[in-house]
């Protein structure tokens, strides 16, 4: 074809030479565009599958993982909030020992005398809480008391102690809402002592106690309160006044391990009867500061030293304590 176009154009033999290679350059370009190019549309799609969640297991670990140790760090706030989910159960060991001194009217021989009264009680507790369900906690706590009072009239002193065991206590406590937006936390408590405790150390005083208490997140700082009621029952004609205990606190993170916690607390106690007579100087109006450190040893143990100073003449000097919690 090269060749009859060269005649038909009767060009000289070097025009016609670059027509030629015109002619095989268009050419070639016509054979080229015709081939297929690699990805165009006209190569079937390839679809690709998304891969396999072969971790899904893992992942549920991690974020199971995640609650436990969200959980372990909401631990200074287990008296508060229901931390125990259905089926764990919790043990949680406590030491403290408290001083108080007071001047009052002691009876001798058919006559008063004054004197100064100075208490020393040191009690050991041990409390279980179990999930009955994820928002219900039921706690048992049994306490041990050792009392040691010394009374000073004059130049005489005297000294009594006495140790037994003090009443099994009981409790129910309720998560009715969780905290979400402005609304705070809402849980609702119940609990009651036994009475079956020795008279010496205070033991024998059947009561009832309900309380509801706001936990609220400001984050890093926790907010919260409570107010409690609670109602004694007559025993030998012994009747302890009816009760009103106030609580308001805070708390955060210092870290992924420790945490502070400071509260106000109050108990408030009207009149005792005997044989329904009120008993003038029995109600008692207690106020006290209270500071606690919690620190994680473990994922399941933590170790709590607490401080409390009174703040009233009806409250303790001072206060200190040791608490042990252990998760199962």
């Amino acid at each position: 074809m090269m060749f009859l176009v060269c005649f038909l154009s009767r060009f000289s033999s070097g025009k016609c030479l670059a027509a030629g290679i015109l002619i095989g350059l268009l050419g070639g370009c016509a054979t080229t565009g015709t081939a297929p190019e690699t990805g165009s549309l006209s190569q079937p799609a390839v679809v690709q599958e998304p891969p396999q969640d072969g971790n899904s297991e893992s992942d549920a670990s991690v974020a199971q993982e995640a609650q436990a140790l969200e959980r372990a760090l909401d631990l200074f706030l287990r008296d508060q909030k229901v931390l125990i989910k259905q089926g764990e159960f919790a043990v949680e060991w406590s030491t403290a020992i408290a001083w108080d001194s007071q001047n009052t009217w002691l009876p001798v021989e058919d006559a008063l005398v004054f004197a100064e009264m100075n208490n020393q009680i040191e009690t050991s507790l041990v409390t279980g809480r179990v999930g009955l369900f994820d928002r219900i906690e039921l706690n048992v706590t049994v306490p041990y008391i050792v009392q040691r009072t010394e009374w000073v009239t004059g130049t005489q002193q005297t000294r009594v102690g006495n140790g037994g065991r003090g009443d099994i206590n009981w409790g129910l406590k309720w998560e009715v809402f969780y905290e979400r937006g402005r609304r705070p936390e809402l849980i609702v408590d119940l609990s009651s002592s036994v009475g079956n405790g020795d008279r010496d150390v205070g033991g024998g005083i059947r009561e009832n106690e309900v309380g509801v208490t706001f936990v609220k997140t400001l984050d890093p700082v926790v907010f919260f309160g409570r107010m409690g009621v609670g109602k004694s029952r007559e025993n030998d004609g012994f009747r302890p006044g009816d009760a009103l205990s106030l609580m308001l606190g805070t708390g955060f993170s210092l870290n992924d391990r420790v945490s502070l916690k400071f509260q106000t607390l109050g108990d408030f106690t009207r009149r005792s009867e005997r044989n329904g007579v009120k008993i003038i100087g029995s109600n008692r109006r207690a106020v006290s500061f209270q500071v606690s450190m919690t620190t994680m040893l473990s994922r399941r143990v933590s170790i709590e030293p607490l401080l409390n100073i009174g703040l009233t003449e009806d409250a303790n000097d001072a206060f200190f304590g040791i608490n042990m919690p252990v998760q199962f």
